[in-house]
């Protein structure tokens, strides 16, 4: 029992990395970014091409695909997954924490 247990939880390891593997890759496939994003929904908020390479560099955009993988799979493991593009005052953890009720309520 205890090494089916153990099987199970090394499958769930394995295909969680995976999946975070390929979403990580595949949003980096499409065109575009999440400054892109902003502009489209409001042309009032269209950032400036000076603005756009500082929140790059800021965000860690202008770095090698390489480096971006690496530095997002440490901080997953850490479940550090850095500050929100949208709230920059505020880490992704925080939002989570604050609407992981509505979730599991919505789930049940």
């Amino acid at each position: 029992m205890g090494r089916y247990i153990l099987q199970r939880l090394l499958a769930f390891v394995v295909i969680l990395f995976i999946v975070a593997t390929l979403t990580f890759f595949l949003m980096h496939a499409i065109p575009g970014g999440p400054w892109d994003a902003l502009a489209l929904q409001d042309k009032a908020k269209f950032i400036p091409a000076e603005i756009h390479v500082l929140l790059n560099e800021r965000y860690g955009l202008d770095k090698p695909l390489w480096e971006q993988y690496i530095k997002f799979l440490g901080g997953a493991i850490r479940f550090d997954f850095g500050y929100s593009f949208y709230n920059s005052t505020r880490t992704v953890a925080e939002l989570y924490e604050e609407l992981f009720p509505y979730s599991i309520q919505l789930g049940l």
